[in-house]
C-alpha cells in the first residue's frame, strides 16, 4: 500500500527554483552554439573532467532511480549487476571504437556505417537508431510522469507534457554545448540526492544512535539473499543473473557504441585522448558510484522495511519504492530536491536523445538527401525543429508504455527488441575486415524481422531460455530477458552466412574504419603523418592581427595560427601540426577554445597570433591568457 504522499511549500519551491535555474543555465550557454558543429559536437573543445561528468547524468535518467530503487528495494545488492557486469567492452570501447569515430571524423553512427558499407546500412541504421533514441525518450519521461501523478494527482499524459516542454526549450535553443552543462550542474545534484537518500537511510536505522550503529542494523536487517550483489542464475523469472546479463549488455553496448547521443559526448572532446580519459573516469569512478546513488536507496529502504515495517511497508509498489523511501527519509524542502533530482535524471537523458534524434535527422536524412547543399544557418534551424518534433514523438510512446505491468518489464521488453542487431553490426564492422556492405543491412534487416517475430510468437525464445534452465511454461514465462540473447544469435548468423556469399570492400576504402587501420585513420585526422614527439603545454598571450586576404583555414577549414619560434618549440609542433588553443582558466572546461593548424613560426616574441574571426569561433577573449598544446 503507498502512504499519502504530498508536497510541503518548500518542497514545490526548491522544485519551481530548480526548473527556472536550470533553464536559465542552459539559456545562457546557448550563445555559444553558432553553427551545426556547436549544436551536435559544442564545437569538438571540451575537456575529459565535464564531459564525464555530464554523461553521468545522461546514463542515470529518472528511469534509474525508479528501476534500480525498486530492483535494491525487492532484492537487494543484485540491482548492481545491471552497471556491473559489462566492463568486458570497455577496451574494445576505449582502443578500438573510439579512435575509429573520433579519427573517421563521423558526425554520425549512420554516417560510419556509409563509409564502412554502404547508403543502405546507413538508412537502416538510421532508422533503428531513431526508434530506439525515440523509445527512450518516451521511456524516460513516462517514468517521471508515473512520480508526477503520484505526487500532483494530474493525469499521467498532462504530467509528461509539461515536462517535456520544459525539457525541450533549452535542447532547441542550446543544442550539445547547453546540453553539456546543463547535465554538468545536473548530475551534481543527482549525486548528492542520491547519497542523501542513503546515508538518511542509514542514520534512520541507526534509530539516534550514529551512522556506526546505523550500518550495522542495515547489514543486520538486510536478508542474506540480499546482500549477494549476484541474483540466482536463472530464478527468479523477472530478475536473474542470465536475464539481466544478455538484456543489459546488450543495452550497455548499444549505449555506449551505437547511441547517438553518447557517441556525440565522446566527439566533443578536444582530443582523441580526452575521449578516452571520458569514458575511463566515467567507466571506472562515476558508474561505479551511481550503482549507489541509484540502487542505495532501495538497499536502504529494504532494510528499514524489515526493521520499521510501520514505517515502510514491504509491500510498497516498485514504480513507488523510490519516492516513498525519500519521502519518510526526508523533511520538507530536502524532499523537495529528491524530486528535484528526479527532474534533473529526466532532462539530462532526454536533452541527449533529443539533441541525438536531430543530428541523425539532419546529418544522415535531410542534409544528403532531402536538401543538400544549403547554408548552415538553413540547417541549424531546421536541427532545432526536428528537436521539438522528436519530444512530440517521444510524448506520444508515453501510451505505449503505460500498457507494460512494471517500469523495468516495459525497459527490458523495448532495449531487447531494438539494440542486438546494431550491436552485431558495429563488432563485426570494425573487428572483421571481411565483412560485407550487404551483410550488414541483412544483418539488421534479419534481426528486426526477428524482433517482430519474436513478440508474435514469443515460444521462439523458449530454446534459448530452456539451455538457461529457466521456465518456459505458466506465468512465470518471460521471454523479454532472453529476447537479446536470440536476436543477437539470429542476427548474428544472418550476418554471417551473408558475408561468405558477398563482396567485402576494397581495403583501401575501409582504411581508418577498422581495428587494423587505426594508424591510417590518425593520419587522415591531421591531413598529414601523425607526429608523436612529445612537448609541453605553452601558456602565453594572444595578439589579434589582421588576416591579409581574409581569415586563413587549411583544406579541412581549420583556422591557421602564428606562433613564436620558442613556443614552437616548447610544444615540439612543426608546420602542419594540429593544435589546441583554449582559455588559460582549466575550470571553463574548453567552452572558449578552438583547433587549428599552425603556419610556420615567427621571429616576434608576442606568442600566438590569432585573426579576428578565429578569435570570435571560439569564444576567445583578447588579452586574456590562453593555453597551446599539441594534439596529434
Amino acid at each position: 500500500m503507498t502512504p499519502d504522499i504530498h508536497l510541503a511549500p518548500i518542497d514545490v519551491v526548491v522544485i519551481v527554483a530548480y526548473f527556472a535555474g536550470i533553464l536559465s543555465f542552459g539559456l545562457y550557454f546557448s550563445r555559444f552554439s553558432k553553427s551545426t558543429s556547436d549544436f551536435f559536437f559544442g564545437g569538438q573543445r571540451f575537456s575529459a573532467w565535464i564531459l564525464a561528468a555530464s554523461m553521468l547524468a545522461s546514463i542515470v535518467g529518472s528511469y534509474s532511480f525508479v528501476k534500480y530503487t525498486d530492483a535494491g528495494f525487492r532484492y537487494g545488492l543484485s540491482s548492481s549487476m545491471s552497471y556491473l557486469n559489462d566492463w568486458f567492452y570497455v577496451p574494445l570501447l576505449m582502443f578500438v571504437w573510439i579512435p575509429v569515430i573520433y579519427f573517421a571524423r563521423v558526425r554520425s553512427v549512420p554516417e560510419y556505417f556509409e563509409r564502412r558499407f554502404d547508403a543502405r546500412a546507413r538508412l537502416m541504421c538510421a532508422l533503428l537508431l531513431a526508434v530506439y533514441m525515440l523509445g527512450y525518450v518516451g521511456y524516460t519521461v513516462f517514468t517521471l510522469g508515473k512520480v508526477a501523478h503520484a505526487l500532483f494527482g494530474i493525469d499521467l499524459f498532462a504530467a509528461c507534457a509539461v515536462i517535456t516542454a520544459i525539457t525541450g526549450v533549452y535542447i532547441t535553443i542550446g543544442g550539445q554545448t547547453a546540453i553539456i552543462f546543463t547535465d554538468l550542474a545536473q548530475a551534481v545534484l543527482l549525486i548528492v540526492a542520491g547519497m542523501c537518500v542513503v546515508v538518511l537511510g542509514i542514520l534512520f536505522l541507526g534509530d539516534g544512535a550514529g551512522f556506526t550503529t546505523g550500518l550495522h542494523n542495515f547489514w543486520a536487517y538486510l536478508p542474506t539473499e540480499a546482500r549477494i550483489p549476484f541474483a540466482g542464475f536463472n530464478a527468479p523469472s523477472d530478475f536473474n543473473f542470465v536475464g539481466v546479463f544478455w538484456q543489459d549488455m546488450s543495452n550497455s553496448f548499444v549505449f555506449f557504441f551505437i547511441n547517438q547521443g553518447l557517441i556525440m559526448r565522446f566527439l566533443a572532446a578536444k582530443s582523441m585522448q580526452e575521449a578516452r580519459k571520458t569514458l575511463l573516469i566515467n567507466s571506472c569512478c562515476l558508474l561505479p558510484f551511481a550503482v549507489i546513488i541509484v540502487g542505495g536507496p532501495g538497499w536502504v529502504g529494504n532494510a528499514i522495511a524489515r526493521m520499521a515495517p510501520e514505517s515502510l511497508d514491504p509491500d510498497t509498489p516498485g514504480a513507488d519504492a523510490f519516492i516513498v523511501i525519500a519521502h519518510l527519509l526526508c523533511k520538507p524542502g530536502v524532499f523537495g530536491l529528491m524530486v528535484a533530482a528526479l527532474i534533473a535524471a529526466l532532462m539530462s537523458t532526454v536533452d541527449t536523445m533529443i539533441n541525438a534524434l536531430s543530428a541523425i535527422a539532419i546529418v544522415d536524412v535531410y542534409q544528403p538527401y532531402l536538401a543538400p547543399g544549403r547554408t548552415d544557418r538553413h540547417y541549424l534551424f531546421v536541427a532545432r525543429v526536428v528537436s521539438v518534433v522528436a519530444a512530440a514523438g517521444g510524448l506520444a510512446l508515453v501510451l505505449l508504455f503505460d500498457r507494460f505491468d512494471s517500469i523495468y518489464e516495459a525497459h527490458a521488453a523495448f532495449t531487447a527488441a531494438v539494440t542486438p542487431p546494431l550491436a552485431v553490426s558495429v563488432v563485426f564492422g570494425v573487428l572483421w575486415k571481411r565483412y560485407t556492405p550487404s551483410a550488414a543491412f541483412w544483418t539488421m534487416f534479419i534481426g528486426t524481422v526477428a524482433a517482430v517475430v519474436s513478440f508474435a510468437y514469443p515460444a521462439v525464445v523458449k530454446p534459448f531460455m530452456a539451455l538457461h534452465g529457466m521456465v518456459v511454461t505458466g506465468e512465470e514465462f518471460k521471454p523479454s530477458y532472453m529476447r537479446a540473447l536470440f536476436l543477437l544469435v539470429v542476427s548474428g548468423a544472418g550476418g554471417v552466412a551473408v558475408t561468405f556469399f558477398t563482396r567485402p570492400k576494397p581495403e583501401s576504402e575501409i582504411a581508418g574504419l577498422w581495428i587494423g587501420s587505426i594508424e591510417a585513420g590518425r593520419a587522415t585526422f591531421k591531413g598529414s603523418p601523425p607526429s608523436d614527439r612529445e612537448g609541453r603545454k605553452v601558456v602565453t598571450h594572444l595578439t589579434i592581427v589582421a588576416a591579409a586576404g581574409g581569415p586563413r583555414r587549411d583544406s579541412d577549414s581549420r583556422h591557421v595560427v602564428s606562433l613564436s619560434r620558442d613556443a614552437m618549440t616548447q610544444l615540439a609542433a612543426e608546420p602542419g601540426d594540429l593544435l589546441y588553443i583554449a582559455d588559460a582558466r582549466r575550470w571553463l572546461g574548453g567552452v572558449r577554445s578552438l583547433h587549428a593548424v599552425a603556419d610556420p613560426p615567427h621571429e616576434n616574441v608576442d606568442g600566438l597570433r590569432l585573426d579576428e574571426s578565429a578569435v570570435i569561433d571560439g569564444n576567445l577573449i583578447a588579452r586574456r591568457p590562453v593555453r597551446i598544446e599539441k594534439i596529434i
